[in-house]
C-alpha cells in the first residue's frame, strides 16, 4: 500500500514539473512571437538595435534551454543572423558554428557553415579562415544553391570592392573591344 502511495506521490509530481515546464516552454515561444511582431511590423521603425538584441538573446535563449526542440536549431540561426546584422561578427560565427555542429539534419546547415566563410571574409577580414571555410563548404556541399556564390568569393577574395569594379569593367571593356579605361 505504501509503494502504491509513493507511486502515486512520484507520478504526480512528475506530471507537475512536466507540465510547469511546458508552460514555461509556450510562454517562451509567446514573448518570441511577441517581439517578432512588434519587430516586424509595417509601423516599426527601420532600426531597433535594442529589440533586435533581446531577440536574439530570446532565440538564444529558447535554442539554450531546449536543445532538442525542432525549432532550435531555427532560432540559433535567426539569432547568428542578428547577430551579423548587429556587427557581431565574433559572436554569430560562434552561433553559426553551433548551428552547423550541432543540427546535422537541419536544412540550412549548409548556409550556416557558407556564413562562417561569408561572415570571416566580410565583417572580421580574416580570409585565410573565409577562403578555407569556402573551400570546405564547396567541398562538402557541391550542388548547393550557395556553392556557385562561395567559388565567386574565393576568386575574389582580399579585393576590395572598388577593385572589384573595376575589374569588372576592364572585363567589359576587353569583351567590347576596348583595351583601356577612358
Amino acid at each position: 500500500m505504501k509503494k502504491n502511495i509513493i507511486y502515486i506521490v512520484i507520478i504526480g509530481l512528475s506530471l507537475f514539473m512536466i507540465q510547469g515546464c511546458k508552460n514555461q516552454k509556450e510562454k517562451t515561444l509567446e514573448n518570441i512571437k511577441t517581439l517578432e511582431d512588434e519587430v516586424f511590423s509595417q509601423n516599426a521603425p527601420a532600426h531597433e538595435p535594442e529589440k533586435l538584441q533581446n531577440m536574439m538573446e530570446l532565440y538564444v535563449s529558447y535554442a539554450d534551454q531546449y536543445p532538442d526542440d525542432s525549432l532550435s536549431p531555427e532560432m540559433m540561426m535567426r539569432a547568428a543572423d542578428i547577430a551579423a546584422n548587429l556587427s557581431q561578427p565574433g559572436y554569430a560565427i560562434t552561433l553559426y558554428n553551433r548551428v552547423y555542429d550541432n543540427y546535422i539534419g537541419f536544412p540550412k546547415r549548409a548556409e550556416a557553415l557558407f556564413m562562417i566563410a561569408f561572415v570571416n571574409e566580410n565583417s572580421i577580414g580574416n580570409w585565410d579562415e573565409a577562403k578555407t571555410t569556402y573551400e570546405r563548404f564547396i567541398k562538402e556541399y557541391p550542388t548547393h544553391e550557395l556553392t556557385e556564390s562561395a567559388k565567386m568569393c574565393l576568386m575574389n577574395l582580399g579585393i576590395s570592392a572598388e577593385d572589384m569594379i573595376l575589374k569588372m569593367i576592364q572585363q567589359q571593356d576587353s569583351l567590347n573591344g576596348n583595351d583601356s579605361i577612358q
